[in-house]
């Protein structure tokens, strides 16, 4: 579950794709645990919207900044899967076109 290549081929998934769908998530993310803190709030819960906001908020930065570390750490296996689907690009291009 963890192992993101168990989960996606090279080339399906890379990592700016990923953030930007983390940097879309996350603020409506934030504002439905805003909501929902509220209505646990009205519910006498011991939750405050603000608490639950926080605490979403704080989890999500923390999920991007590791996200960030390891493609940092990993960006030389990141360049090499650029270079090979590049490469079948190419190669699948060339086979469709019959003028070269």
């Amino acid at each position: 579950m963890l192992d993101q290549s168990a989960l996606f081929d090279p080339g399906d998934l890379w990592p700016l794709q990923r953030l930007l769908s983390h940097a879309v998530v996350a603020p409506p993310a934030v504002a439905a645990a805003w909501a929902v803190g509220g209505v646990a709030a009205g519910a006498d819960a011991g939750v405050t919207p603000e608490a639950a906001a926080l605490s979403l908020a704080v989890v999500l930065y923390v999920h991007v900044l590791t996200d960030l570390i390891w493609d940092v750490w990993r960006q030389e296996r990141y360049h090499d899967s650029v270079r090979r689907v590049a490469g079948d690009d190419a190669v699948a291009t060339d086979a469709a076109d019959p003028t070269e």
